[in-house]
């Protein structure tokens, strides 16, 4: 119940700092001009800045012999720094993120399987001005299925940035 309720309550201070974001046209709170960014190039969303690095694809587990993830299909593992350029701390969601395929479906974040990666800084982290993490994004996607593009973003309530995986 505390957790909850800790959770809860940080989550509040997210949607009312990710609607100053989206109201406040003096700030980094652009999110428009990187519509052709490809893999190693910065986008910024809000008060973040991120770098896709390698997209690797083909594994069906993550973990060891005592935790592991399983895949439905196969996961799509990118590597992925996010750089805190706002003036106070953000909590950055890897449940915010989506990958599209080359058909345009829609695909969330596997919090599960990238909790299970060694060292994995990302996928609920709280990021000071200045400060940048890095670490990886897991999605769990059908085999054979090619992603297209990722979308990332500051918040749940931000317009996100489009990077192109092909």
């Amino acid at each position: 119940m505390i957790v909850s309720s800790a959770i809860s309550g940080t989550f509040v201070d997210e949607v009312d700092d990710a609607l100053e974001d989206t109201t406040d046209e003096t700030g980094p709170a652009d999110s428009g001009d990187d519509s052709d960014a490809g893999v190693g190039e910065p986008v910024r969303d809000g008060n973040f800045e991120f770098t896709v690095g390698d997209v690797e694809q083909g594994e069906t587990t993550i973990g060891d012999d005592i935790l592991s993830e399983e895949a439905q299909g196969e996961f799509v593992i990118i590597d992925l720094t996010v750089k805190n350029i706002g003036d106070e701390a953000g909590t950055f969601f890897d449940s915010d993120q989506k990958l599209f395929d080359t058909d345009g479906n829609e695909y969330s974040a596997s919090s599960e399987a990238g909790l299970l990666l060694e060292g994995n800084d990302v996928w609920l982290t709280e990021i000071n001005p200045g400060n940048q993490v890095e670490g990886k994004i897991v999605f769990d996607i059908p085999t054979g299925t090619t992603p297209a593009t990722l979308e990332l973003h500051d918040s749940a309530f931000s317009g996100g940035v489009e990077v192109s995986l092909e």
